[in-house]
């Protein structure tokens, strides 16, 4: 099974916070577990970075979304795991990439979801702000700003 194929699409979409004594350049580490997990249990999604937070929409067969979701929770990269919202969906929202990233901490809305607990109905807005920085742009362009 690839990627981009699977018969039910389960879709979490979670926000954490980042370990402050980490370098920012443990999100390329997170990002090569990515792909090399999500291409062998067709997951895709998209994880962006917002200051000190990672909001992140996984999406595929439930259980594998559950077995991520699992290992993020117990990864000391991240603690305060809270699910914003999960459900079976028509398709996925990500399909081209097996782990698309952003770092949207320079962005005007992206600064607005800086705040924890992150609010009831802020879904959406995240999914549309990540939908925002995949718009146009090829599986390639998707980690094009340096990390520091």
């Amino acid at each position: 099974m690839t990627a981009g194929s699977c018969p039910v699409v389960y879709q979490v979409l979670y926000a954490s916070r980042t370990n402050p004594a980490l370098p920012r350049t443990v999100d390329l580490d997170i990002l090569h577990t990515a792909w090399e997990r999500n291409n062998t249990m067709a997951l895709t999604g998209f994880l962006m970075r917002i200051g000190e937070r990672y909001f992140q929409l996984l999406e595929g067969p439930p259980e594998a979304v559950g077995e991520v979701m699992a290992s993020i929770r117990a990864d000391d990269r991240h603690s305060d795991v809270q699910v914003l919202s999960e459900g079976e969906a028509d398709q996925r929202r990500f399909s081209k990439w097996l782990m698309a990233y952003e770092d949207a901490s320079d962005d005007d809305e992206g600064r607005m979801l800086q705040g924890w607990p992150i609010a009831e109905g802020a879904a959406e807005t995240i999914v549309g702000l990540m939908q925002k920085h995949a718009r146009g742009r090829a599986p390639s362009d998707m980690l094009r700003k340096p990390m520091t």
